[in-house]
């Protein structure tokens, strides 16, 4: 079940108001209400620049009460940081760990018959577990990789030895992408993938409330959310408020018909109407011509 939620796309004006906004976000409500505030930001960088503006923000009003910040966090970092709250929490697969039972599930794949049209190496395996991800972060299940790829390339293996090359290596990925599943939920193993899974289907008794998105697609912004992440985003339980922030200018490119595709329904408002004053050139006036002086 989707739990009903505000969202809003905020437009501002420049790059300059859009920290503002941010900082003005961030602090909404009381303290209390921060602590169950995320905030995604492109990176660790910005995540710093952005909490100094927040502090210059609160030395520029006085100073007179504390302000508590809310969680900074990178696109990266979404699917645990959701999942961080439920009971139990996951704890996280070492990646190490994961390219291991890839590999264990890759061998048992050529065992049962599924051969490969190629030889199984430990930088491939590792390629292999990356193509997973990917898949599996563009929204993509196995069964729908199988079905999409088979549907394409199988009409052409009678005759063309590339299609059927393909179509063996499709059905050895998949066969290993299941049992690389199976392995995981048996084991008790949890990835970015299982972590989207119970934060979207398993409510917190501490949620949280308010999720501000500073990033774009993963289309086409490089540290943006993927296409799983938004997915998510829509239907944690007990999120209350769902804020996309973005100056006009990029919102004048694709990216603007791209969220209302992500995000259909959503409601657009603007913080910070009043345009900044550009800075003015103050030049002094031209000196006096000088007297020439007599001899």
């Amino acid at each position: 079940m989707i739990t009903p939620r505000v969202t809003r796309l905020v437009r501002v004006a420049s790059p300059g108001l859009f920290r503002d906004a941010l900082a003005i976000l961030a602090c909404e409500g009381d303290p209390f209400a921060a602590r169950d505030r995320l905030i995604i930001v492109p990176t660790r960088a910005a995540a710093a620049h952005l909490a100094r503006t927040i502090e210059r923000r609160a030395l520029a009003d006085g100073g007179r009460q504390a302000v508590v910040l809310p969680d900074l966090i990178t696109p990266r970092e979404l699917p645990a940081r959701l999942a961080e709250r439920l009971t139990p929490p996951p704890a996280a697969t070492p990646p190490a760990v994961r390219e291991v039972l890839m590999g264990v599930c890759c061998r048992e794949t050529a065992a049962q018959g599924h051969e490969p049209p190629f030889r199984l190496r430990p930088a491939l395996i590792a390629e292999v577990l990356r193509f997973y991800d990917e898949l599996r972060r563009r929204g993509c299940t196995v069964t729908m990789f199988e079905s999409l790829a088979l549907d394409r390339l199988e009409p052409g293996a009678e005759y063309d030895r590339g299609a059927e090359r393909l179509v063996r290596q499709t059905r050895f990925l998949a066969e290993a992408f299941r049992l690389f599943e199976e392995a995981g939920t048996t084991r008790g193993l949890a990835d970015e993938h299982t972590m989207r899974l119970r934060a979207a289907t398993e409510t917190s008794g501490r949620p949280w409330r308010h999720v501000i998105v500073t990033v774009g697609d993963r289309s086409r912004d490089p540290h943006g959310l993927f296409a799983a992440d938004w997915s998510l985003l829509t239907r944690v339980p007990a999120l209350e408020r769902l804020d996309i922030v973005a100056t006009d200018q990029a919102l004048a490119g694709p990216w603007h018909e791209r969220v209302h595709q992500i995000l259909p329904g959503i409601e657009e408002v603007r913080i910070g109407d009043a345009v900044t004053p550009l800075p003015v050139l103050v030049t002094p006036p031209p000196a006096p011509p000088a007297t020439a002086s007599r001899p």
